[in-house]
């Protein structure tokens, strides 16, 4: 994982995420994010989607958390477990020196 300043050629912030079969490119947009995901195939080739999301960030999450102290059930709430996968790739990417880092265990 890259973080890199704005540049004249490149406006706002941007990250990549990349994994044995491809990569993903995440774009701040106006309101949200553009997020291209590029995979490859046997045969070299590659293919890629892209699609747009709305930035929700913080406000969800004090929204979330308020619904589950007043006892409303919500679907959005995420888990302990999904959670610590979270944070475990967060510390892998700060941690790796640009070795890889395997994150299989956390998901068994």
């Amino acid at each position: 994982m890259s973080q890199g300043a704005p540049t004249a050629s490149r406006g706002g912030a941007s990250f990549k995420v990349t994994g044995k079969d491809g990569w993903i490119d995440v774009c701040d947009a106006n309101d949200g994010y553009i997020i291209i995901l590029h995979s490859g195939d046997n045969r070299g080739g590659k293919s890629s989607e892209e699609w747009s999301v709305q930035a929700e960030g913080v406000e969800k999450e004090v929204e979330w958390f308020f619904m589950a102290v007043q006892g409303q059930a919500t679907t959005n709430i995420g888990d302990p477990r999904g959670a610590l996968i979270d944070v475990a790739f967060i510390e892998a990417g700060l941690n790796s020196c640009g070795e890889k880092v395997s994150l299989e265990k956390y998901y068994n």
